[in-house]
């Protein structure tokens, strides 16, 4: 499952200064498993650079700001910098790649911050791939396979139902909708944590 990180705090502080009144204002972040077929995932495999990769998953991210029961999709002009992190099988994977489409545009996400401050922040030990963006649409991580030190050590690696396993859950497993804000609490302002499918509220 996906996790957010701090910078919906800051979304929701953007959000506080520009409604004031607001009896309640809850910042979401939605994250669902995108088809490899969808418009966003073949942008994505038409660029150059996914050119060989093999993509674990793709995933739809929403950015939604609900202002006393108006919700509106602020995935194009959220100014936090919001980091998701995605869990991810590293073995046996040596190149890792992350890409995301926005606004039908395709493009790829590094380490490097782009003019955005985008990058992404790849931990082998954690097993996770987090992405810090301010654009919210598709993304996709794309790998390629290790070298293989000799035949046999390939035979006995394709074998092992462990990595093709991991694979097919990040692809085809429904994840939890992850909807997440901070929380806060005010005498006329209500900020709730939510966490979509699972039904279950945290504090």
């Amino acid at each position: 499952m996906a996790e957010a990180g701090d910078g919906l705090a800051d979304a929701l502080s953007t959000a506080e200064s520009a409604y004031p009144d607001a009896k309640s204002i809850v910042i979401a972040l939605d994250v669902a498993p995108a088809p490899a077929d969808g418009a966003g995932a073949l942008a994505i495999r038409a660029l150059p650079a996914a050119s060989g990769l093999t993509f674990a998953a793709f995933y739809d991210a929403v950015l939604t700001r609900d202002v006393d029961r108006t919700v509106t999709d602020i995935g194009s002009g959220n100014d936090a910098l919001i980091g998701v992190s995605y869990p991810f099988d590293f073995s046996g994977r040596s190149v890792v790649r992350v890409f995301a489409c926005h606004a039908g545009s395709a493009y790829e996400i590094a380490a490097a911050p782009n003019e955005y401050g985008e990058h992404v922040v790849l931990d082998r030990a954690a097993g996770t791939v987090t992405v810090y963006a301010k654009r919210y649409s598709t993304y996709g991580i794309g790998y390629t396979e290790a070298s293989s030190p000799s035949a046999s050590a390939a035979t006995t690696r394709k074998a092992g139902p462990r990595e093709g396993l991991c694979e097919t859950r990040a692809a085809t497993e429904p994840h939890e909708s992850l909807r997440k804000a901070a929380i806060r609490q005010y005498e006329r302002r209500a900020v709730r944590l939510m966490r979509g499918r699972s039904g279950a509220l945290t504090a």
